[in-house]
């Protein structure tokens, strides 16, 4: 029976590696473009971390640190609130004219290097992190730049009477 268990715990292992193997495979498809939008040769406009590697370098280390700090977190020591770092972060990405496909980046660059290193409910944890740091950071971009566009419109209204 113990020899039984231990098989069911290895492939349980094994389903859950190929699982997370399957979500990168398709973030990482995500993160193509289809080859039928040409905004970034009309506006020349890239993915950032090809447009500016040294800056996404630097936002995707801190999405690795919120996500790890999100991990720590147990039932009797719930991790920090990381909003406003995350908020932070939303802003730097807003600023730098971030797309859904750069913030999916990023989320690709913490799980590509995470890699299968560690024990299964680890890597578990950060899985799950990983991807509520990543809808929750959407979620703030998505605020950034609809307040933007408030903003946008407010100021519209003026632009048109300065021009009268």
């Amino acid at each position: 029976m113990d020899d039984r268990a231990e098989r069911d715990a290895v492939l349980r292992d094994e389903r859950a590696r190929a699982a997370r193997a399957a979500e990168l495979r398709a973030v990482t498809e995500l993160m193509t473009p289809p080859a039928e939008l040409v905004s970034t040769d009309l506006f020349d406009v890239g993915p950032l971390h090809e447009v500016l590697p040294a800056a996404f370098d630097e936002l995707a280390v801190e999405f690795g640190a919120l996500v790890e700090e999100r991990a720590a977190g147990t039932d009797d020591a719930p991790a920090r609130n990381t909003t406003p770092r995350l908020r932070a972060l939303s802003v730097q990405l807003g600023l730098l004219n971030a797309g859904p496909r750069d913030v999916v980046a990023l989320y690709d660059r913490y799980m590509s290097a995470l890699g299968d290193d560690g024990t299964e409910p680890d890597l578990e944890a950060r899985f799950t992190a990983a991807r509520i740091t990543l809808l929750h950071l959407m979620g703030l971009i998505a605020t950034y730049y609809r307040r933007a566009a408030l903003i946008d419109r407010r100021r519209a209204p003026d632009m048109v009477s300065d021009r009268m």
